[in-house]
């Protein structure tokens, strides 16, 4: 880890009192493999014949080319050459990837978490999909620690304007990204429920709950007409125009922040 000794004491402190934080493993019997290469998308290509997508990680897109190669060259470092083991994945996608978690076995036994590693150094944001559920809480806590410390995507020249995509691309496209907000009013509508917050309307979005999200997160206990006043941190795809929105597309995309 990449931190200043100012914060190491408080991040032990965190560690060793964090049960999330060890709740994420190879799957049993995972035989260990060699990573042969790494692409400019972090994906690993194994020596199996196997290409692997690390889950729960956003990869930044296209207007942010050098955030992309950081983060490459960073996995690549982690990786290349290195044996690793892997969680339960998806299916393979028409690449022939398979979304896992990856752990690299180092020369003394002790596993490495990929996505634990780059969440933690603040590389990258944490993404919901069905291959990180199993490690999601704990894949949450490493980033908060990212986010504690003010590293790399959190830190505050990572909050200045940087590569922006053209308007006329901007108004016609959905993209990722990670809202955080208080939330002003809830109205539920016929089929989807309405999560104003506050600011400035032209620039803030709105967030549209589709019906099962929102049973969904009334199963969670989290539900939507009880989000006025509280403070969320959506994880979804935003769509600026006709007007400024996001879509979440699960539970673990929605987060209380306290």
């Amino acid at each position: 880890m990449m931190r200043g000794a100012a914060f190491a004491p408080v991040l032990v402190a965190l560690l060793a009192a964090s049960p999330a934080l060890a709740a994420c493993a190879p799957a049993p019997g995972a035989p260990p493999v060699q990573v042969i290469s790494v692409s400019p998308r972090g994906d690993l290509a194994l020596a199996d014949g196997r290409g692997l997508r690390l889950a729960g990680i956003d990869w930044p897109g296209r207007e942010r080319a050098r955030d992309r190669a950081r983060l490459a060259a960073y996995v690549e470092a982690l990786t290349l050459h290195a044996v690793v083991e892997t969680g339960d994945g998806a299916p393979a996608d028409r690449w022939g990837r398979i979304a896992a978690q990856v752990f690299v076995r180092r020369p003394d036994g002790r596993l490495l978490w990929v996505q634990g590693e780059l969440a933690e150094e603040g590389m990258a944001q944490a993404w919901p999909e069905p291959a990180a559920s199993p490690c999601w809480a704990a894949l949450l806590e490493r980033e908060n620690l990212a986010r504690l410390a003010r590293l790399g995507v959190f830190a505050a020249v990572a909050a200045r304007p940087g590569g922006r995509l053209r308007a006329e691309l901007r108004a016609g496209i959905s993209r990722r990204t990670v809202f955080e907000g208080v939330v002003r009013s809830v109205r539920k509508g016929r089929s989807v429920t309405f999560v104003n917050f506050v600011g400035v309307r032209a620039v803030t979005p709105s967030w549209f709950v589709s019906r099962k999200l929102a049973e969904d997160l009334a199963r969670s206990g989290r539900d939507a007409a009880t989000l006025a006043g509280k403070r969320l941190r959506l994880r979804g795809e935003r769509r600026e125009a006709p007007t400024p929105r996001l879509t979440v597309a699960t539970v673990d995309g929605v987060e209380l922040v306290e």
